[in-house]
């Protein structure tokens, strides 16, 4: 991360070397190594090891399975989203920190107590040096959205607040 000015593996940046850590999967009889065009998370590997074993993955579960890319067919991935936050502000809200969702080529970087975006094209720059947030509004809106999105669905209600901090008029 020198190249954004930060030292150390931790803290609130969500760029690529500190987001992007190889998913590495052996099968049974497996004689050779694939590398695979599509992002994962880490709740993408229970949904994935119960298909690799022909058991039902369950509706609850958020992740997708990542069995029929390691079988080199088509698949439309789902957004993947990062997050490096304080999570329970005064009231229930997020205090500081990072964001990001990557869908398709871009990747948008929400700094939350900076309230700044940073949107990159992954495909044509994936060291992530230039910002295009100005130029490609109607991306960085549509990922802006889906941020937005998880974020109203994260935070905890009063009563759910209440239940973590009984008798707390304020939250840390």
């Amino acid at each position: 991360m020198f190249e954004k000015g930060y030292q150390g593996h931790d803290g609130a940046l969500l760029y690529q070397p500190m987001v992007h850590i190889p998913l590495i999967i052996r099968m049974p009889r497996q004689q050779e190594g694939r590398v695979l065009a599509v992002n994962a998370e880490q709740i993408d590997i229970a949904p994935t090891l119960l298909d690799v074993l022909g058991l039902k993955i369950p509706p609850w579960m958020e992740g997708e399975s990542l069995k029929k890319a390691m079988e080199q067919l088509p698949v439309r991935s789902k957004p993947k989203f990062s997050m490096s936050v304080d999570v329970f502000g005064n009231g229930g809200g997020f205090r500081a920190g990072s964001i990001a969702v990557s869908h398709e080529q871009y990747k948008l970087v929400l700094h939350l107590n900076k309230k700044e975006r940073e949107l990159f094209d992954l495909s044509n720059d994936p060291g992530e040096q230039l910002n295009l947030v100005h130029t490609k509004r109607e991306e960085a809106g549509f990922l802006e959205s889906m941020i937005r999105e998880r974020i109203s669905f994260l935070r905890p209600s009063k009563d759910d607040m209440d239940r973590y901090f009984p008798g707390r008029e304020t939250y840390p």
